[in-house]
């Protein structure tokens, strides 16, 4: 820790025009490469400008790294280069970095690195020194009383605004007037299905739980399935046979509602297997496919037990009005009787 210091200490007091340092050694007048920057301490979020100089002669070829190269931890906010001159015979190429940070401390610009390939055609890297940076906190000494926030601003609204927006929510209420009155006439206006006699609810159960007998229970995916279309059978069918709005209900909704519409005989078993089939549909438990075939025979013989008995057929008034003229009596007459009776001719005379 007491080294460390030293070290920050020094790169401190390290002048602000750093040389290069070459990991080969080459004659200071065949290449150069020198770093400096404008300013060593700024404020929090404050720009440096760090500029790196490049000379060179003709027999070397150097590769800048320009916008990409790496100053870690400070951020390249701008770049630029300056283009190529001379300066006796060798080149010169300036670049400059405007950077910053964020964060409060003792930070270092690392050594610019730069790649070059010698007259012999080795590839070398020259780099630069550290530079150090410090970078302060906002001086709350410069203004140390908040201001007071604003008062609020008095909007004046003019009179066309308050018509143009009147105008609009009269609009918008005469139109959800209109599609409240269109959805309340479609959802009771009369349809052929409300018209025609309806099928029984137990026979519609029956008939989908027939065809659902056919489908195959192989993969999980097909139990699946298997399982969502047999829980809305039985949610339709109840939902028709107890008038209550058992498809749109929750699980612990309809298993509160069982018991009161149905008999302990079926309430509590079919209740488990309801659980258990929310299991299946929503938590990936797999179900096997004979628990899946004894669960639609359980269902189909609680439909067949449960089916509400046909309500018997009211005769028509037709029908009544013949039975109202068989049940006269006739007179009848003795065995013995004939038509050419005179007594029985009088009888007949006589009756009106």
């Amino acid at each position: 820790m007491r080294y460390s210091r030293i070290a920050l200490l020094l790169c401190l007091l390290l002048p602000m025009a750093a040389p290069a340092q070459s990991a080969d050694s080459v004659p200071a007048m065949d290449i150069e490469i020198v770093a400096e920057v404008d300013r060593s301490t700024i404020n929090l979020g404050d720009l440096v400008d760090y500029t790196v100089t490049i000379k060179w002669n003709d027999t070397y070829q150097v590769d800048p790294p320009g916008a990409a190269a790496n100053l870690e931890p400070f951020i390249i906010r701008d770049f630029g280069a300056t283009e190529i001159s001379k300066e006796g015979d060798r080149n010169v190429l300036g670049l400059t970095y405007k950077i910053t940070t964020y964060d409060v401390g003792q930070y270092e610009i690392p050594p610019f690195r730069l790649n070059y390939t010698a007259p012999d055609g080795t590839e070398k890297v020259l780099r630069t020194e550290r530079i150090g940076i410090t970078v302060l906190s906002l001086d709350p000494a410069v203004d140390s009383d908040p201001k007071d926030i604003k008062p609020p601003a008095e909007v004046k609204t003019p009179l066309a605004a308050y018509l143009r927006w009147g105008t609009l929510a009269l609009l918008a209420l005469a139109l959800a007037g209109v599609l409240a009155y269109w959805f309340y006439r479609y959802r009771h206006a009369p349809t052929e299905s409300m018209e025609a006699e309806q099928v029984p609810a137990h026979e519609l159960a029956l008939e989908r739980l027939a065809l659902l007998e056919n489908e195959p229970l192989e993969t999980r995916h097909d139990r699946k399935a298997f399982v969502f279309e047999l829980s809305e059978i039985l949610r339709e069918y109840l939902e028709r046979r107890y008038d209550f709005g058992a498809l749109e209900m929750t699980t612990d909704e309809l298993l509160s509602r069982i018991p009161i519409v149905m008999d302990d005989k079926w309430s509590e078993d079919l209740s488990s297997r309801i659980l258990l089939w929310d299991l299946v549909k929503f938590a990936k438990y797999d179900a096997g496919a004979d628990d899946l075939r004894s669960d639609l025979g359980f269902v189909k013989e609680m439909v067949e037990d449960t089916a509400a008995e046909p309500e018997p057929e009211e005769p028509q008034e037709t029908d009544r009005e013949d039975e109202n003229e068989t049940d006269e009596p006739e007179a009848a007459l003795p065995d013995d009787a004939s038509d050419d009776d005179p007594e029985n001719r009088g009888a007949e005379e006589v009756s009106p």
